[in-house]
């Protein structure tokens, strides 16, 4: 994957020239592993607001479809049995597994057929879900 652009609602977030050929392109260690502390410092400092909201807006799609799919009756019902097991002192009331509820749930609610958007990654919401959810949960 070369991504070469991004762009919301609010404008471009991120552009970059195409590589030629596949060949050219240089994996993404490699561009992390010449990355400096103090250019993501720079860039955390620096990063205009606007250009990161959808971060955000990410979050607050993805705990829409958590809750929905945790109070009601959608898919698998994964993330809602889990929460009961947690319940019943069955499973173990930790990070790790309000990561997995809450996830679990969202992913739960989207498969199911609610009618809640999904922030997607690479065009899958199940994966926008996945690389929210656990974000979410640790940062709350």
């Amino acid at each position: 994957t070369n991504i070469v652009h991004i762009e919301t609602h609010n404008g471009v977030v991120f552009t970059q020239q195409a590589c030629v050929t596949e060949g050219e392109q240089e994996s993404p260690l490699t561009v992390l592993s010449r990355t400096t502390l103090a250019e993501i410092l720079k860039f955390v400092n620096e990063v205009p607001f606007a250009a990161i909201r959808f971060i955000l807006d990410s979050a607050k799609l993805n705990c829409a479809l958590s809750q929905e799919g945790l109070s009601g009756n959608w898919g698998l019902h994964i993330g809602a049995t889990l929460e009961k097991q947690c319940a019943r002192g069955l499973l173990a009331k930790d990070l790790s597994s309000s990561i997995v509820i809450r996830t679990s749930a969202a992913s739960d609610a989207r498969m199911g057929g609610a009618t809640l958007p999904a922030m997607s990654n690479s065009g899958s919401g199940n994966q926008g879900i996945t690389a929210t959810m656990p974000v979410v949960v640790v940062a709350e």
